[in-house]
């Protein structure tokens, strides 16, 4: 959410926004550190470029891991 919420601000300096603004510089987006500390990196097409996000469940006051999602 964050690396979006700086590209909407990036692209809505000028006081105009575009879809195609806020896309491009998501895509540009090389190693954002985020809550859980790892680098996040965007390709051109803006899929993730090695790196990982990971999705939890929570079970009662415990966080299981469900699945990891890579930019391969």
């Amino acid at each position: 959410m964050n690396i979006l919420l700086t590209a909407i601000d990036k692209a809505a300096k000028d006081g105009q926004i575009s879809r195609e603004e806020v896309l491009k510089d998501v895509s540009e987006t090389k190693n954002f550190k985020g809550i859980l500390g790892f680098p996040v990196s965007f390709d051109k097409r803006g899929d993730l470029a090695r790196s990982a996000t990971y999705f939890f469940k929570v079970e009662g006051k415990d966080f299981k891991q469900v699945a990891v999602m890579t930019g391969k």
